[in-house]
């Protein structure tokens, strides 16, 4: 994906290797993201794709790691590039240089006694897959995640407790790109959901064979909705609207998805997003209350264009504002309804390129990393206000959130 803004979508390039056209597709949520009949994805001469580098994770895992290490972190969530360890998704046999690589990052995830938590699938399949078989809408990509799951779970075994399937796995409804489905259509992502469903339970089968210890989760692309008014109308299609985020936890216990107006009550920053101090203890209560299963927050944070002073310095009380709010609905969650929550990992630590616009200066992690929308910077890495804030935070387990 290309690099974009608030105000301009990213885009996905393309060319048509029978035309030699080329062209993009701009991701925009509710637009058909369906790619020309005869294109498939490309890398196109004159464009920026911030998320082939980003902040450059591979050479900077250990100071990384320490960081986190520094504030405390007690467990440490990331993803598995499925195509790293089967660049094609359907190899014979896995990349060794990148089994390695993940053992060394969870090695020094043990050095620091940080538990990892690991994603699996994070919107990017393989390319070759949705070229070949058209993505998560063929059932060959199920015995083929099987298969890359089963060598991750082995490979692990002892140094990863903690997994999730799927990153998100309803954004398949509005993001379908991210599941490799090339063609927008309304059955293509009925079958790409099922598809997953079915994957995700293999997975959990494999993973209770190889080692009873291990557990894996799902994760939900979840955010509070309230009805826009009192009128009875508006409450039935609330109700509608949960059942279509819950739908997703129901198959495979047993969203987010707003109703498209802004709400008044809360304040936004300058992408939209708002800080809402109530939203995880009704997130939390709404998913224990169907369930009966353990939570875990896996994404929480703020994205904001932090601004780095002539000292080094980076005052971001806003986001310290944010995450004291959102704490403190977690406990309440926690200590006065009796949820049972596992953990909490706020998005994301380090600075990172937004998935969402592609932009680096829609910043959210407690550490500053020196790189531009451009691709222009050092890489160095710098401590916000909130990385100080958020080390006393997990040093008092949550207690002292001033």
């Amino acid at each position: 994906m290309t690099s974009g803004s608030h105000m301009k979508p990213r885009r996905i390039t393309w060319k048509n290797p029978a035309t030699g056209e080329t062209g993009s597709v701009p991701i925009a949520f509710g637009a058909n993201l369906s790619l020309p009949d005869g294109a498939v994805p490309a890398i196109l001469p004159g464009e920026y794709y911030p998320s082939h580098e980003a902040t450059d994770f591979y050479h900077h895992y250990k100071e990384d790691i320490a960081l986190m290490g520094e504030m405390g972190f007690k467990t440490f969530r990331l993803s598995i590039s499925w195509s790293r360890i089967f660049p094609n998704g359907d190899d014979e046999q896995p990349n060794e240089a990148g089994l390695a690589f993940y053992g060394r990052v969870f090695d020094e995830c043990q050095r620091y006694g940080i538990e990892p938590l690991v994603t699996l699938a994070h919107f990017d399949p393989p390319v070759n897959l949705s070229v070949k078989y058209g993505g998560w809408a063929s059932r060959k990509c199920i015995d083929l995640f099987e298969r890359y799951a089963r060598v991750c779970l082995e490979r692990y075994k002892g140094k990863v407790k903690y997994y999730l399937t799927f990153n998100e796995i309803n954004g398949i409804q509005m993001i379908p790109t991210g599941s490799g489905l090339l063609k927008d259509t309304p059955q293509n992502k009925a079958q790409g959901a099922h598809n997953q469903f079915v994957a995700s339970a293999k997975t959990v089968r494999a993973a209770r064979e190889i080692d009873p210890n291990i557990r894996v989760g799902q994760m939900l692309l979840y955010s509070c909705n309230y009805a826009m008014t009192c009128d009875p109308a508006d409450q039935l299609l609330l109700m509608e609207k949960m059942h279509e985020t819950l739908f997703f936890a129901d198959v495979q216990t047993g969203g987010n998805l707003s109703l498209g107006v802004k709400n008044p009550y809360l304040e936004s920053n300058e992408w939209g997003w708002a800080t809402d101090p109530c939203c995880l203890r009704i997130a939390l209560n709404t998913l224990y209350d169907c369930y009966h299963k353990p939570l875990w927050i896996a994404e929480n944070g703020i994205g904001w264009n932090d601004v780095k002073e002539a000292d080094d310095t980076i005052h971001d009380q806003y986001r310290i504002d944010y995450l004291r709010q959102n704490i403190q609905s977690m406990k309440d969650a926690v200590e006065l309804d009796g949820v049972d929550l596992m953990g909490y990992t706020m998005w994301g630590c380090i600075d990172l390129v937004s998935s969402g616009t592609g932009e680096m200066k829609k910043r959210y992690g407690f550490v500053y990393v020196d790189r531009d929308d451009e691709g222009n910077g050092t890489m160095k890495r710098y401590k916000k206000d909130s990385f100080y804030w958020y080390k006393k935070v997990i040093e008092t387990n949550g207690e002292n959130l001033d």
